[in-house]
């Protein structure tokens, strides 16, 4: 049950053990070691074994799955500096002081249920220019179930899955810092509280993916911000990102990352308000000082109220989709994508700094428009403010009688919104979810050819005015799911029905309209009679 040596050196038929080879111990019933004079030891060379404690002086490395499955309970070394693959996977490790280490592998507490604080203080590592800070591996604490505070010193690198499925994590804390957070680290946990210091470059994909309870983290040093990184984070309120940078190719001529990522905080639903860095600075570059946001970025962050866009360059497709925001100032756009502030029914106000026209955008009575061809005089309808009530007017129609062929006149007011004459294309989701009663007609010019994806769905239009003799276009976004479903279906009105989300350009699916839909339509097209 116990081999001991004396003076603590594992000894063996007269010799001095200095190195263990792989699996030496692998499945054994010993208990206990001293090894002082071994320096090295072998992979797997405690797995599956019911080693309880054991003492190494003078090792270096503890390699992959050295106590894999086993029974042991603690370690302390100063003189380790690297932990291999699945060191300690699925042990009964609950304690660990290994205060020198500044790589962990892969797995090397993966599915410890015994572990519940890991506090790792006094690290020689930092982030001076002499000493290696810590990187940590893929998985390293992935399904320790019990897991519910992590101390640690600064971290270079946090892998990827890291705490993935610590089903019980509630706060950690980097006393230096961490530098790279990788894809999926706290994915799915209960963490509330994530302190990073003042270190923090990235935030990897999906890194704090529906972390429900998540509430405070800091993040204010962060550069960038990778897709879902924080989308269903519904318990944060506010975050600060004053330090984004995008990250650009090799020649600096192009964004390569955008700060913040495909939606990072998409439906982080409890979210109020977002401070982005400020442009006091009028000569930066878009490409080396401004920002990029992606598509859905912050869509249905229901409850956003305000986001400092001045120092922003590139907004993706419905990147503000469903929030709150009442105004916005778009100081330093370069690109707007379509339906990027869609069905905000509380905002009336876009501003392009304190300028009528940025670039190729420009407004007109708060509605943004873009130049397609300068020299040709034609543009675009980009966004129309889901709050924005258009002009009231007086319509008169007159009645007659049959009975006694007298004529009587009626007035009733209705909003109409009339697109300025040059206008070529409706981007998509240019009116999309408009408040109840904002708009009743809209009116589209001669010049008007294409109607994009969605621009009048759920906008509560319900009569439409064409005065060109030739029917618009009518654009669609490929769908793939939609696709899938169609090559399934077995008969003509299925595929039909499935078709019918393709047809999304006015108040509902065309397709309700047609000859295998169920309903009347209530929209009013006025065209001309020839």
């Amino acid at each position: 049950d116990t081999v001991t040596g004396a003076q603590n050196i594992l000894q063996i038929g007269g010799y001095i053990i200095v190195e263990v080879g792989d699996y030496a111990f692998a499945n054994s019933k010993i208990t206990s070691l001293s090894m002082g004079a071994v320096e090295k030891i072998g992979v797997g060379a405690f797995e599956n074994a019911n080693i309880q404690t054991v003492e190494f002086w003078r090792l270096a490395e503890i390699p992959a799955y050295a106590f894999y499955n086993s029974k042991i309970t603690t370690i302390a070394n100063d003189d380790v500096r690297k932990v291999g693959d699945y060191a300690f996977a699925y042990s009964a490790i609950r304690s660990f002081n290994l205060p020198n280490v500044t790589t962990y592998g892969d797995g090397v507490f993966e599915g410890c249920q015994a572990l519940q604080r890991i506090e790792l203080a006094g690290s020689e590592s930092s982030f001076s220019a002499n000493v290696e800070a810590v990187t940590i591996g893929n998985g390293t604490f992935a399904n320790c179930i019990n897991l519910t505070y992590v101390e640690m010193p600064s971290v270079s690198k946090l892998g990827e899955y890291t705490f993935f499925g610590a089903s019980k994590l509630q706060k950690v804390r980097f006393a230096d810092g961490a530098t790279t957070v990788g894809a999926y680290t706290f994915a799915g946990t209960p963490v509330e509280s994530v302190d990073f210091g003042e270190w923090v470059s990235s935030i990897g994909e999906f890194a704090f993916y529906n972390c429900a309870q998540l509430t405070d983290v800091n993040l204010r040093y962060v550069k960038t911000i990778g897709a879902y990184a924080f989308a269903g984070c519904v318990g944060l309120e506010d975050v600060e990102l004053k330090g984004l940078q995008n990250i650009l190719n090799t020649d600096k001529t192009a964004i390569q990352t955008p700060a913040i990522g495909t939606g990072a905080f998409y439906g982080a639903s409890n979210l109020t308000t977002v401070i982005l860095p400020r442009n006091l600075d009028k000569e930066l570059s878009t490409a080396e000082s401004l920002i990029a946001i992606d598509s859905y970025a912050f869509a249905d962050c229901v409850n956003l109220e305000y986001i400092n866009l001045d120092k922003v360059s590139v907004i993706g497709n419905l990147a503000f989709m469903n929030t709150s925001l009442t105004s916005v100032n778009l100081a330093s756009i370069a690109y707007v994508g379509d339906g990027a502030f869609a069905s905000n029914e509380n905002l009336s106000s876009i501003k392009l700094g304190n300028e009528e026209r940025l670039g190729n955008y420009f407004l007109v009575d708060n509605v943004l428009y873009r130049y397609i061809d300068e020299s040709a005089g034609t543009y675009a309808v980009v966004c129309y403010p889901a709050g924005l009530q258009a002009p009231e007017v007086t319509v008169k129609t007159t009645n007659k009688t049959d009975k006694t062929d007298k004529t009587t006149q009626t007035e009733t007011k209705k909003r109409v919104y009339e697109l300025l004459e040059g206008t070529l294309q409706v981007q998509a989701y240019a009116f999309y979810g408009l408040s109840e009663g904002v708009i009743d007609e809209v009116v589209l010019p001669y010049s008007v050819k294409i109607v994009g994806d969605s621009a009048f769905f759920a906008s509560g239009i319900k009569e439409y005015t064409f005065e060109s003799i030739d029917a618009p276009t009518l654009e669609t976004y490929h769908r793939p799911e939609i696709q899938s479903a169609v090559e399934n279906m077995a008969t003509d009105s299925t595929v039909a029905y499935y078709r019918g989300y393709y047809y999304t350009n006015f108040e509902t699916y065309l397709f309700n309209f047609t000859k295998y839909g169920t309903q009347k339509s209530k929209l009013v097209m006025n065209y001309p009679a020839n």
